[in-house]
């Protein structure tokens, strides 16, 4: 099988798993505090993560004896995000959970564009473009009901 044939099967799979998360969050948010799915959500990986590093190429564990402080950020700030995302599933509906993390990385561009002067080509034009085109379109619904104030009686 050739190399972009097997990439688009692993992206089609993370898709399909993906496309499902928010309302499987939803469901299990029910019976499950938020934190503790997240923390479910971490060890999982670690076990796996940390198996396989074993088996493949034991001698990067030495970065845990002195970690980098950017290391620990990111570890800090991927963990807020995950339990960002699992409390707006808890308060909301799913479709409004993932829009907002759909957002997030439309919102490192605008940033990386404004902040950082990251310069534009005209292939990154256009997918930005494309990207923000997609995002009102797919999540036009979500978009126009908060829009919309809400009366309380």
């Amino acid at each position: 099988m050739q190399n972009h044939t097997r990439g688009i099967i692993y992206a089609s799979i993370t898709v399909f798993f993906w496309d499902f998360l928010a309302i499987a969050l939803k469901v299990a948010v029910n019976e499950i505090e938020p934190i503790t799915i997240v923390w479910f959500r971490f060890l999982i990986a670690f076990i796996f993560l940390t198996t396989w590093q074993a088996f493949k190429n034991p001698g990067s564990f030495k970065i845990l004896i002195k970690p980098p402080i950017l290391l620990i950020f990111a570890a800090l700030a991927l963990s807020w995000n995950y339990l960002s995302f699992m409390f707006g599933v808890h308060f909301t509906t799913p479709s409004n959970a993932q829009l907002f993390i759909q957002t997030g990385p439309v919102t490192l561009a605008i940033i990386g564009f404004t902040f950082f002067k990251e310069r534009l080509g005209l292939r990154q034009v256009f997918g930005f473009m494309l990207a923000i085109s997609g995002l009102v379109l797919f999540y036009n619904q979500q978009l126009t009901a908060l829009s919309i104030p809400k009366r309380f009686i």
